[in-house]
Parts: C-alpha cells; sequence; structure tokens
C-alpha cells in the first residue's frame, strides 16, 4: 500500500515490548485483520523484535525470512524508510525555522513529529498511480484539513464547571502537534 507508520522507541529491538505492542497497533490500524507477512532484515534485534510481534498476532502472522545477502528484497521498505527521514528533516527544519530555535532530537516534540510525518506519507502523498497509501488501504480520500506540525491554531475548550461565567474564554491558542494541540 506504500503507507508509512513511525513511531520513536527508547532502544531498537524489544528491551521494552513497547515496540512490538506499537507494531502490532500500526498493523490494525491499517487495517490488516486477515494473515500478515512480517519480514524484518537480519538484524537480531529486527529478528527479536520480529518474534515479540509474531507472539501477539498469533495465527494471523506469518514470518518471512529475506533472502540471505539481499538487501534488495526490501527495497520498497527501504525507500519508505529514506523518504520518512528525509521528510523528518524537512519538517523538523520547518519547525525550528517557525520557532525560531534548536530542537534536540532528545526532545519530547519528537515523537509527535515523527507521527505526524507518518500520517503525512501515509495520507498524502500520491505514488505514480495517483493513489496514496490511505486510498490504497482503505479506498478512499483522506477527509480531514491538513496542518503543518507546529502551526498556530486556535482551539474550543471543553465544558467545565468553571468556564460556565460569561467572561471567561472559550478559545485557547496553541499549536498543532499532529494529532492533538500543546504548546511547544
Amino acid at each position: 500500500s506504500r503507507a508509512v507508520r513511525a513511531w520513536t522507541m527508547r532502544n531498537k529491538g524489544v528491551c521494552f515490548e513497547e515496540a512490538a505492542f506499537r507494531a502490532v497497533e500500526g498493523i490494525k490500524a491499517f487495517g490488516h485483520t486477515d494473515k500478515t507477512l512480517v519480514r524484518v532484515d537480519i538484524e537480531p534485534a529486527l529478528k527479536a523484535l520480529r518474534g515479540e510481534v509474531i507472539k501477539l498476532l498469533g495465527q494471523k502472522a506469518i514470518p518471512v525470512a529475506p533472502p540471505a545477502k539481499e538487501s534488495e528484497s526490501n527495497g520498497a521498505i527501504e525507500n519508505g524508510v529514506k523518504l520518512f527521514k528525509g521528510l523528518l528533516r524537512v519538517h523538523l527544519q520547518a519547525l525550528e525555522r517557525k520557532i525560531d530555535g534548536y530542537i534536540p532530537s532528545s526532545h519530547p516534540v519528537m515523537t509527535w513529529l515523527a507521527e505526524h510525518v507518518s500520517d503525512v506519507i501515509t495520507k498524502y502523498l500520491q505514488c505514480s498511480d495517483g493513489k496514496t497509501g490511505y486510498q490504497r488501504l482503505f479506498g478512499k480520500q483522506v477527509n480531514e484539513e491538513g496542518i503543518e506540525f507546529g502551526e498556530k491554531v486556535m482551539f474550543r475548550l471543553k465544558r467545565s464547571h468553571e468556564t460556565k461565567v460569561v467572561l471567561d474564554p472559550r478559545w485557547r491558542t496553541g499549536y498543532w502537534l499532529g494529532r492533538t494541540w500543546g504548546s511547544i
């Protein structure tokens, strides 16, 4: 489908089961309910991650080993990773220019930025056939407004017992952080 899902992790592999849970979450978010082929590089950490994902998916997972010494067999995946890294750098530089500052790779905002960039690739990047990864997965176009990461937005406050006073503000300014708003 050429759809991409990316998260930041504390460690490579399965030192924390979080990586396996996230991978399964991504598989389910793409609508895969039948048998799923799970293929990774020959790197030990990724093999361990594949094993953990297969345990979580159970009978629905089919492990696939790439041919020995043939990195080209994962060409589409390698291209997706290259594209993701490039767009991540572009969005990070745009955000740094917007805030007129530097954001280190260890900053918590990188977690949101990685997810945002994978959403942008999946939902808006068209391949040579004119379709996005989202269209291939779900058979329809995305029906939401695309907002640049870190864009200043107005958001409506949830009603509470404290906002019943007529003069209390009902809207506040924040920054778009992918799927939610917040402050940087």
